[in-house]
């Protein structure tokens, strides 16, 4: 073999062996959505005082929706569950803040 074959080879070899995995793309992106959905909802915590138990409860409607493409389909669905889970005086600081929240929200899982 010349040696420009042979660093051909190489190079495709590096290039195979260094590209992750489907599978570690997955579980990086699946890292990725669960703590874009974990810092939301800590900023929803701080602005409208959820407890530990409504930011459970947000925090796996978001994941339900999160990896989805169809996200921006969904908003009114998942506002409404986010609703649900908030007591009058919470709901009313979160109308708000909602479109606010939501923008960010959408934004980090579009990166």
């Amino acid at each position: 073999m010349k040696n420009t074959q042979v660093m051909v080879i190489f190079a495709v070899l590096f290039l195979v062996f260094s590209r992750p995995s489907f599978s570690q793309r997955d579980s990086f992106t699946k890292k990725s959505i669960d703590s874009i959905v974990k810092s939301s909802v800590e900023k929803l915590q701080q602005k409208i005082l959820l407890t530990n138990l409504q930011s459970a409860q947000l925090e796996k409607i978001l994941l339900n929706y999160a990896g989805e493409d169809s996200i921006a389909t969904n908003k009114n669905t998942i506002l409404n569950k986010i609703d649900n889970v908030l007591t009058d005086r919470q709901k009313a600081k979160f109308e708000i803040i909602k479109e606010e929240w939501w923008d960010g929200f959408a934004k980090l899982l579009k990166e």
